[in-house]
């Protein structure tokens, strides 16, 4: 009896260590995603590579798996030697599917409507460890037409405030509108106000209001302003702009003289006022 239990002792202590000794080696070999590539914003219509480079630490590799928020849509399972490349894709999903591999997914003809979470999940065959990164793709949708600046540019005269707007329609993201003067930004000051309109007309436009005061210093050898509106999207993936080129001209003499009468006749009449008393 004596003998029975020391076996029975023996052949757990044995098991124990093969337990702690696989436990070791878990800890020690455990597989790990070294590089996990997707850009933060992409425009639409083009195609956007994923990558997802790791290190199984001697093991072997039993799946990867790729997620769109909680779907999974494309597998590599190595074991299945006649069909390792499986695909779930649903509905508006577009991938280049003979590019896929066991680190890559190749999104094609992107859309709006594929913005998402997408998780990169690998596991292996010995240990059934598995780790997964996630990150997510904005998807940038270009507006319908290019920015438009209007303005009322036949009042453009020297000395005097103009008023412009520029117009964009409805983005899927929020853009940065901006006005530039000879390729200049164009900043708050005594001589320029700018606003922002988001939604101005029926929810379907943003529109960027700038009054301007011209002055000499705005004007190139020909007379002229070069006004630019400038819109970008996420850090520059979205850029577009219109420029107009517009003449500026003196205020017409009449003008002028009417304003010197106007000037000189309220002279007179606080001269006659001040001799009355």
């Amino acid at each position: 009896m004596d003998v029975y239990r020391f076996n029975i002792f023996q052949h757990f202590q044995n098991f124990l260590k093969l337990l702690i000794l696989s436990l070791l080696l878990k800890s020690s070999n455990q597989v790990k995603i070294l590089k996990f590539d997707i850009p933060e914003a992409a425009r639409a219509g083009e195609d956007v590579k994923l990558v997802c480079f790791y290190d199984l630490e001697g093991e072997t590799l039993r799946s990867v798996k790729w997620y769109k928020g909680q779907h999974e849509f494309f597998r590599f399972f190595p074991r299945d030697f006649n069909n390792p490349h499986k695909f779930f894709l649903p509905p508006g999903l577009h991938l280049q599917e003979k590019n896929c591999d066991e680190k890559t997914v190749i999104l094609s003809n992107i859309h709006a409507d594929m913005s998402g979470f997408y998780t990169c999940e690998v596991t292996t065959e010995d240990f059934f460890e598995t780790v997964s990164e996630k990150h997510y793709l904005q998807i940038i949708e270009p507006p319908s037409s290019p920015p438009k600046i209007f303005g009322d540019f036949l009042q453009a005269y020297l000395n005097t405030w103009i008023n412009l707007d520029c117009r964009l329609p409805q983005m899927n993201v929020k853009p940065t509108i901006e006005f530039l003067i000879n390729e200049k930004k164009a900043k708050e000051s005594a001589e320029i106000i700018l606003s922002i309109k988001s939604g101005e007309i029926n929810n379907q436009e943003t529109v960027l209001n700038m009054k301007i005061k011209l002055q000499q210093y705005h004007l190139n050898k020909k007379n002229q302003v070069k006004f630019t509106c400038r819109v970008s999207a996420a850090n520059g993936v979205f850029i577009e702009e219109t420029s107009k080129l517009i003449n500026i001209r003196s205020l017409p003499f009449s003008l002028n003289n009417s304003k010197k009468h106007t000037l000189n006749y309220n002279l007179f009449v606080i001269l006659c006022v001040l001799n009355f008393y």
